[in-house]
């Protein structure tokens, strides 16, 4: 058990921690195979890291870490790659990745803000790619994607290949969601 969740599979962390109660310090490796917690799982993790803890207060805590983990299920999906790097700092999550399975890849950049009643994903640039077929997020472009109590609203999620564009925005919450989808 970590952290109040059930965990299974096994892990070494290898860190040197330094500092004072001014700024605390931690760097170093995770190792893990097998991890998992449900139905999500991973074959293998690797991940470097960095912490801080300026005056020994976890809300001011940093943490970046550059991580690959291989043959995972996660929500039912399997994915043979997933490398990621991320930076957690004042409830808000940094983030950059590409999921690789088979031929497909997604890759996505933006970041995740954890809000006591929601959370708030900014997807700053989104790339689907099969074959030789890309969707991507315009440059320049950014969406929102809020969720929580049983709702999902989305604002201004754009791909474009060529000259094809499909657009969305609304909200996802029972028999009143109002979603539009345009394709172009």
């Amino acid at each position: 058990e970590l952290v109040g969740q059930q965990m299974k599979g096994a892990a070494v962390v290898d860190a040197t921690v330094t500092g004072n109660a001014r700024e605390l310090k931690a760097g170093g490796t995770l190792t893990g195979s097998n991890i998992g917690r449900g139905d999500n799982e991973a074959l293998s993790l690797k991940s470097t890291f960095t912490a801080t803890m300026p005056d020994l207060e976890p809300a001011k805590a940093q943490v970046q870490a550059s991580s690959t983990a291989t043959f995972l299920e996660i929500g039912g999906q399997k994915i043979n790659e997933l490398t990621a790097d991320t930076t957690y700092s004042q409830s808000r999550l940094e983030f950059k990745g590409v999921a690789k399975e088979g031929p497909r890849e997604l890759a996505a950049g933006g970041s995740l803000v954890l809000h006591p009643d929601h959370q708030e994903s900014h997807v700053d640039s989104l790339a689907l790619r099969s074959e030789q077929i890309e969707w991507r997020t315009p440059e320049g472009t950014s969406a929102t994607v809020r969720y929580g109590d049983n709702r999902v609203e989305v604002k201004g999620l754009q791909l474009v290949n060529a000259d094809q564009r499909i657009s969305a925005n609304g909200v996802i919450a029972g028999i009143d969601s109002t979603l539009q989808v345009r394709a172009e």
